[in-house]
């Protein structure tokens, strides 16, 4: 009867572990109250909150009285809440736009078409900065209410060239911090990961600049290919959001929520009494909502605070004199004669340390020189942080040289030369990558190459082939770079080191044909 016992319940034990396993994973629900921004400045809060109802929906037209705040504990009794429709409440917002080459095409077109809608959102007291970013980051147009302006910017633009995602998001939210409005934004959109061969901001550099600013991120993906995971940790430090969609054919109702959200929030602004000094402050706020009342709080650093008052220590009084017996004379001790050595000597020796001296300062003075100078030539083969190019669109990807390939049309890629002569890869809809890398779909003998790791990527879009070469610049004087885009073409080849490359079409399926 134990035995029986003993495997009922270990049965029973089973049935709930795989019942557990199977069942799905609930995403977490939505904030309620969510504090996406907090600064201090003369003296007062302002912070950006988002509310939403009981069913995830954004919470419109609260009342005052609905909101209470306390600052590090202490309720705060002035306070001003302006809905975001409020004239008084405008938005400062960077508009950043991903032109690298792998957004040619319906990407881009797609991309240029829901930004058009968000700006269509817009009230008259929001003011637009277009950001767009490819190997080089370039403020398009500066802080405007000129929304129509905007717009034919961005019309302008095409795209080519590699993608500096991390340096482009920290000129986004640096750019956001410096609106002529408190509540401020980014919408960055991106189809792709950071590609900057020789670039020196690294991610965790970009992270934790976005953390620095307080500027709320709502970073966009785009396609299989976006960092959707560095896009997600961006928006978890700024307290975003983040999105992605699949096919370009999304990203126009995806703008058109977050067009929604931006609308949908409350501007706050506080102003605590005097508070004790600390390296931070928290702001916490409950707010009455149709489905009951939510808080959420958020540390800022209270620079322009009020502090308390520290009292003065009141001074101890002074001992009162004590009576002393007459003092009996002293004697005083008969001075010590010391020996002045002659006036000839002290001269000699003045001059030779003056010439120690001054021979110290020469060298100091070179040495400066030359390390100023070597910080100017370190400095200068930098690639800079932010082009400014305002005005100027980045020039749009090549043209076929041909008529287009079909696009149902399957190909392969063949070298035709070189060490690894007779290998073979499959091309379709999925992006390839050819290198020495092991993780390459196309992997090439390292012998001999002084490539990087990955150094090109073949894919079908729009149509076409389109090989992207991944590797930085490493022409002589007097020769021309390598073309970073290439529209391929049947039987087109190309080198890489050694290795000649043969690219031909296939004949389609036979569903495939028309």
């Amino acid at each position: 009867m134990s035995n029986l016992i003993r495997r009922c319940t270990l049965g029973l034990t089973l049935l709930a572990a795989l019942a557990a396993l199977s069942s799905p994973v609930l995403a977490q629900p939505p904030r309620p109250v969510t504090i996406t921004q907090a600064e201090d400045r003369d003296g007062a809060v302002t912070a950006v909150l988002t509310v939403l109802d009981g069913a995830g929906r954004l919470q419109t037209g609260l009342p005052p009285s609905a909101f209470r705040f306390w600052v590090d504990g202490v309720a705060v009794t002035s306070t001003d809440v302006r809905y975001a429709t409020d004239l008084q409440a405008g938005l400062s917002l960077v508009l950043a736009i991903d032109v690298s080459g792998s957004m040619a095409g319906e990407r881009l077109t797609a991309a240029k078409r829901a930004a058009i809608t968000l700006l269509g959102t817009l009230s008259p007291a929001d003011r637009v900065s277009l950001l767009v970013f490819n190997q080089a980051v370039a403020y398009f147009v500066d802080y405007t209410g000129d929304h129509a302006a905007v717009q034919a910017s961005v019309n302008s633009l095409g795209a080519q060239g590699n993608t500096s995602l991390y340096r482009a998001a920290i000129a986004a939210v640096d750019k956001a911090l410096a609106g002529p409005l408190p509540r401020r934004a980014v919408v960055l959109l991106t189809d792709g990961e950071n590609i900057e061969p020789g670039g020196t901001v690294t991610r965790g550099d970009a992270l934790e600049r976005a953390r620095q600013t307080g500027v709320p991120v709502y970073a966009v993906g785009l396609g299989s290919e976006a960092d959707q995971q560095f896009l997600d940790e961006l928006a978890a430090v700024t307290r975003g959001a983040a999105r992605n969609t699949p096919q370009p054919s999304g990203l126009d109702a995806l703008y058109r929520s977050l067009a929604e959200e931006l609308r949908g929030q409350y501007l706050t602004r506080v102003v605590p009494a005097p508070v004790a000094p600390a390296p931070a402050h928290v702001l916490r706020v409950r707010v009455a909502t149709t489905a009951g009342e939510f808080e959420d709080q958020i540390s800022f650093a209270g620079a322009s605070l009020t502090l308390i008052a520290t009292p003065t220590p009141t001074p101890s009084p002074s001992p009162s004199p004590v009576a002393t017996a007459t003092a009996l004379p002293v004697a005083t001790p008969a001075p010590q004669v010391t020996a002045v050595p002659e006036p000839v000597a002290v001269v000699e020796s003045a001059a030779g340390r003056g010439w120690w001296f001054a021979a110290l300062g020469a060298l100091g003075l070179a040495a400066a020189v030359m390390l100023t100078w070597w910080g100017w030539r370190r400095q200068g083969a930098r690639p800079p942080a932010v082009a400014t190019l305002e005005g100027t669109a980045l020039p749009p990807v090549p043209l076929a040289r041909r008529g287009a390939t079909p696009a149902a049309a399957p190909a392969r890629l063949e070298v035709v030369a070189g060490p690894a002569t007779g290998t073979m890869l499959h091309v379709g809809d999925e992006p390839v990558t050819v290198g020495t890398d092991d993780r390459c779909s196309l992997v090439l003998p390292a012998e001999g190459l002084q490539l990087e790791r990955r150094y090109a990527r073949l894919w079908r879009r729009d149509g076409r082939y389109m090989l992207h070469r991944l590797e930085p610049d490493r022409t002589g004087a007097g020769e021309a770079p390598p073309a970073q885009w290439l529209v391929l073409e049947d039987h087109d080849e190309f080198s890489i080191g050694p290795h000649r490359l043969a690219f031909r079409l296939l004949e389609p399926e036979p569903s495939l044909r028309r």
